[in-house]
């Protein structure tokens, strides 16, 4: 956590310099891992490279937050003894300056607490690897958030939302993409991996439940393959037992219409057709 004492300057002429100066002049303020459960006023710098997913940045378990508003800055640098100095504002549309993002964010649980996030990319569009992280109340002073049960849930006695880790997200992804395996199976492989309940650093590391891997594995299923030919031939069959001839002709084009066959296909289904109904049927 960053002192008041260090930085009491939150705008971009204040956090940019001290966020590029950090690793020589800071480096004991440097987190290796985010912020968890801020209910104060507090700063913070974050090695997004020590994160297991840059995403999980965004895990803190205060629930869900609205993102209220982004700006896109550049700048010039100043720089004197290897240190940055001072940032001068530049055009948007200048090319070679560093461009800042600042993002702020609201808590849906409680709208008076607030997160900003800072973060700088380099005139080579290298994103720099550390990021400001500010927690404030605005118009209320320090309290313990009460969070609020996922936008979703049917019962006024569901658990608070917590965002589950990016990085957790992917591992559990992997596991149902691999071998079949129980969803309680990959539950537990994914709690074992952070340590379970006793040794992650966060609750949302974990994965929620068994409902949540169950439906990421229907998301890494791959989706069918729709065999046209197949399709108007079963169709053609359907509608010759049921004596409808006459209406095959605009069905089979309306299925090609909404196919991406190219025009070989185009021919041997023409001709799969005519096999089928026959050649009378074409010449009505």
């Amino acid at each position: 956590m960053i002192s008041p004492a260090i930085l009491s300057d939150f705008s971009n002429s204040g956090v940019v310099p001290f966020l590029l100066n950090a690793e020589k002049s800071h480096s004991s303020l440097i987190a290796k891992t985010h912020p968890i459960r801020v209910e104060n006023n507090a700063c913070f710098l974050v090695d997004l490279d020590q994160l297991l997913a840059p995403e999980d940045l965004l895990c803190d378990d205060l629930g869900s937050w609205n993102q209220s508003k982004t700006s896109v800055k550049k700048y010039q640098l100043e720089r004197k003894n290897g240190l940055v100095t001072k940032i001068i504002k530049q055009a948007d549309y200048a090319d070679g300056k560093h461009t800042v993002f600042r993002r702020t964010f609201v808590n849906r649980s409680d709208n008076s607490m607030r997160k900003t996030i800072v973060n700088v990319v380099h005139p080579d569009r290298r994103h720099h690897k550390l990021v400001f992280v500010r927690y404030y109340f605005e118009g209320a002073p320090e309290h313990i958030i009460k969070l609020k049960p996922h936008g979703n849930a049917k019962s006024g006695l569901a658990m608070p939302y917590l965002r589950t880790y990016r990085s957790t997200m992917s591992k559990m992804a992997i596991a149902v993409s691999g071998k079949e395996k129980s969803l309680k199976r990959v539950v537990q492989q994914i709690e074992d991996d952070v340590g379970g309940l006793e040794q992650c650093n966060s609750v949302g590391q974990l994965p929620r439940n068994e409902r949540q891997v169950k439906y990421l594995k229907g998301e890494c299923r791959p989706p069918k393959i729709m065999d046209t030919i197949f399709q108007i031939t079963e169709k053609i069959k359907e509608q010759s037992q049921d004596g409808k001839n006459s209406s095959v002709l605009i069905l089979w084009m309306t299925i090609l219409q909404r196919s991406s066959l190219m025009s070989s296909y185009t021919t041997l289904l023409t001709f799969a057709v005519m096999m089928l109904m026959g050649t009378n049927q074409f010449f009505m």
